[in-house]
């Protein structure tokens, strides 16, 4: 089983990265306002709120499909890093109650906000890996039958479970690691009584398809192809 962890921390990255390609920077936050021009190609549809969430690269900004119109939601000391040093760019996802949940790809920090008051959270996750390393999140999706997330780290290549309460996260093992994998997304069940949770994980290499087991500790690859559920699993589940 796959286990392994790049043996560097978030200063001796940060500096790795400066080194490649001086002329980006490497870590960019969210001080200014909310550009709609420049995007990073993340998009959220939360059907039964009739919104459109977009990620882009100075912050998070939400659009009213009756209305039409679009709302900025600030990030508090959001960091990212361009795909070129992180393998991908960060993600969002929609939670149990509308929640909407902003990844960084460098740190393992989330971001989460209210679906009413629209006022954001940070929380700074625990890392169950006993390395002292940072890690930042490529992928996000939460899964309804076992009320957890499943995050991607593409710079590492692991898969991670973070309970809904966005306090810990726990590295799930793997027969390989899943290098460049920039997003994850619920597998459309084959049968209504399928007991195993199946992920989609887009990857450097295709896409793969992971199942997960029963105590959420592991996954392991399946050959055939995966099939996303519908809209991708990227919509609020009531409660």
């Amino acid at each position: 089983m796959y286990s392994a962890w790049i043996a560097f921390g978030g200063a001796s990255l940060l500096i790795a990265l400066s080194a490649c390609r001086s002329e980006i920077p490497s870590v960019q936050s969210s001080a200014g306002p909310v550009s709609s021009e420049v995007g990073m190609a993340r998009e959220l549809h939360d059907a039964a709120r009739q919104r459109i969430w977009r990620l882009t690269q100075t912050g998070l900004a939400l659009q009213n499909e009756t209305s039409g119109e679009t709302q900025i939601v600030p990030l508090p000391n959001w960091l990212w890093a361009h795909a070129e040093y992180a393998g991908c760019l960060p993600d969002l996802a929609l939670g149990p109650t509308g929640e909407v949940v902003v990844t960084s790809n460098i740190t393992p920090t989330l971001w989460r906000v209210d679906p009413q008051t629209l006022a954001v959270t940070e929380r700074t996750l625990w890392l169950n890996a006993e390395y002292g390393k940072e890690v930042g999140f490529t992928g996000l999706v939460y899964s309804p039958r076992q009320d957890v997330y499943f995050a991607v780290s593409a710079l590492h290549g692991s898969l991670w479970r973070i309970d809904p309460q966005l306090r810990k996260a726990q590295m799930l093992m793997l027969q390989e690691p899943l290098r460049g994998a920039c997003s994850v997304r619920l597998r459309a069940r084959a049968e209504r009584v399928e007991r195993l949770t199946g992920l989609c994980i887009s990857t450097e290499s295709g896409t793969r398809n992971l199942v997960v087991a029963p105590d959420q500790r592991s996954a392991h690859a399946r050959p055939e192809p995966c099939v996303e559920g519908p809209n991708g699993a990227d919509v609020a589940f009531a409660r």
